[in-house]
């Protein structure tokens, strides 16, 4: 976490508080404008780092502030004091003056080069702000579907499965029906509390487009809905889609929400918003479970649920175009499995972390991934590692950061070594060059040729050929 925002916030406070020094307290201008110095330089040197995660399609922190006036210079340096304080304060040298000053290099001689070095870092920062409105104006909306992502992973998931297997427990005999029935009231005790009240008012052909008697009918009898529900209903089912029975979260629009209003929405308020996700995923294994043996089934035993829900695949990172179905997904991993091992020479050996990075490859190269418009990749390398957490869990404990971190490192560093002329190099290219690779050794691309392009690309073809 960068806590730009905060810095930004914090520098805001400052050069407002500065803007009402009275003359008798210029005994504090000029250490108050060191600090303010420093917090601009911070500033400046994260915003390069919040940038470039845009354009990886990452959001790693909500900066939550007001970019179209934060990207004036006049609104910054408010009304002219800080310059006329410091021209004013220019007789005498810092060093004359009692002050010793050094910023990582910076050491300034006297108020007038200090208010200039300010005023840059004030311009390099309302440049760069600006660039970011443009970055999230433009940005595709699997940018957001990352953040929320990002932002899942991190709620209490364990509360949720808590409560879900109470009602689990309550209920007895869990049937299709009595699923569909938890589902109504889940949506609807979230709705109850508003907290999509931040989205554009829904149109009428919104609020006629959405059935809300269907809603009802799942309802318990006597259930309360307040006077402005269907409004409610229709504003959700913006960040959602019916499909048959079950209802899904769309996670780019549900994410985009969550990202332009998060400094409005109370910590408690975001935790409900992902908690509905994480209780409607749950509902919908069980109700997927059922609809495996025959929708209107019942769990007759605890065990066998468990075992149909864990053949659920999540998919984080791969084409929803192209893998469609759950069966596909489980095709998948089970070529992906069948091509890696640890320790294993006949395989992609995971236990060595440059390894990471020739399976990612082969998967990049046979068009797996999800793309956006532009069919531009957009799949992070922290987020392909936390998905193969995910299907392989024997090879990687998704909750080991410290080894995912590491392994990151290694794949970036093993990409630089695809090098062929000074390009960077697929798989294919690697096959069809390997006389010309000098960057690597013989064995090392015989070994890439034999587990990576043999042992699974060519595998990733025929699936996708098949699918």
């Amino acid at each position: 976490m960068l806590y730009l925002k905060k810095k930004i916030e914090g520098f805001e406070v400052g050069m407002s508080y500065y803007s009402g020094f009275e003359k008798d307290e210029e005994d504090i201008v000029i250490p108050f404008s060191l600090s303010l110095y420093i917090t601009s330089s911070k500033i400046v040197e994260q915003l390069p780092v919040y940038l470039e995660c845009l354009r990886r399609n990452e959001c790693p922190e909500v900066l939550g502030i007001d970019l179209d006036v934060m990207t004036s210079m006049a609104y910054w340096m408010k009304n002219g004091k800080l310059e006329h304080d410091m021209e004013a304060l220019n007789d005498q040298t810092l060093h004359e003056r009692g002050i010793e000053f050094a910023y990582k290099g910076f050491k300034p001689e006297t108020t007038l080069e200090l208010y200039e070095a300010i005023r840059q870092n004030v311009a390099d920062m309302v440049r760069m702000l600006g660039d970011v409105r443009r970055l999230l104006m433009a940005a595709p909306p699997t940018l957001y579907g990352n953040f929320y992502r990002s932002q899942k992973s991190q709620c209490d998931e364990q509360k949720v499965v808590a409560a879900y297997e109470q009602w689990k427990r309550e209920v007895g005999v869990v049937t299709f029906d009595i699923l569909v029935d938890k589902q109504a009231l889940e949506v609807a005790e979230f709705l109850k509390r508003k907290i999509l009240r931040f989205s554009q008012m829904p149109s009428k052909r919104e609020i006629d487009r959405v059935d809300i008697n269907k809603l009802k009918e799942h309802l318990p009898i006597g259930y309360e809905l307040p006077e402005e529900f269907p409004k409610c209903y229709a504003r959700f089912m913006r960040f959602a889609t019916l499909d048959g029975d079950i209802l899904r979260i769309n996670a780019n629009s549900y994410g985009k929400y969550l990202h332009q209003f998060y400094h409005r929405l109370s910590d408690d308020e975001q935790q409900v918003l992902i908690g509905l996700d994480l209780m409607l995923q749950l509902i919908h294994r069980d109700m997927q479970a059922l609809m495996a043996k025959g929708k209107k089934g019942e769990m007759e035993e605890e065990e066998e649920m468990k075992e149909e829900c864990e053949k659920l695949l999540v998919n984080d990172i791969f084409s929803d175009e192209l893998f469609t179905s759950n069966q596909q997904l489980l095709q998948l991993q089970t070529i992906i499995s069948q091509s890696v091992g640890m320790g294993n020479q006949e395989k992609i050996d995971l236990s060595k972390g440059m390894e990471w990075y020739w399976l990612y490859q082969a998967i990049y190269d046979a068009g797996m991934f999800e793309t956006c418009n532009n069919r531009e990749n957009v799949v992070t390398v922290v987020g392909f590692v936390r998905q193969i957490a995910k299907w392989l869990p024997d090879i990687i404990d998704i909750d080991d950061e410290e080894r995912i971190r590491n392994i990151c490192k290694s794949m970036s560093a093993e990409q630089g070594n695809w090098m062929m002329n000074g390009k960077p190099v697929s798989l294919v290219d690697i096959e069809a060059n390997k006389r010309r690779m000098t960057a690597m050794k013989p064995a090392k691309i015989e070994r890439i040729i034999c587990v990576a392009y043999n042992g699974l690309y060519t595998k990733l073809l025929a699936l996708k050929q098949e699918i």
